[in-house]
């Protein structure tokens, strides 16, 4: 299992990146039974990155909404077989993390200027922990 670290101005996170290949699925189970908050039974937060990739993104280097629509409009009905309440526990956010767009800072100004919402860290920084039993 992987670990790394970060922290915002409130929290200090511990990411562990367990691989879910057949293979090693003892580890991914090990990884996730030493996570506080897991992120996918409280809530998902869907990160759409690379938008900025000159494959998708639109002449001047603006993030294209049709892309990213595409991309919400093509899981949403699998998260809703899954059962989640897309308007409760479902949080969309687009990103280009290779320069850190939208993770701690917002986007830069006419970049994406269809996206208004809060940065990852604000997002995951508005999430409760929950009590561990």
């Amino acid at each position: 299992v992987g670990r790394a670290h970060f922290e915002t101005a409130k929290k200090r996170y511990t990411i562990l990146d367990a691989p879910g290949h057949k293979n090693y699925v003892p580890n991914m189970i090990q990884g996730a039974c030493q996570a506080d908050v897991a992120i996918l039974l409280v809530r998902l937060v869907v990160v759409v990155n690379k938008l900025d990739c000159p494959s998708v993104a639109l002449p001047g280097g603006k993030w294209d909404k049709g892309r990213y629509d595409s991309i919400v409009n093509g899981i949403t009905p699998f998260l809703k077989s899954c059962g989640y309440n897309l308007k409760k526990e479902v949080v969309f956010l687009p990103v280009a993390a290779l320069y850190g767009h939208n993770i701690k800072d917002g986007i830069p100004a006419g970049t994406c200027d269809w996206y208004t919402g809060a940065t990852l860290f604000d997002t995951l920084d508005k999430i409760e922990a929950v009590d561990r039993l």
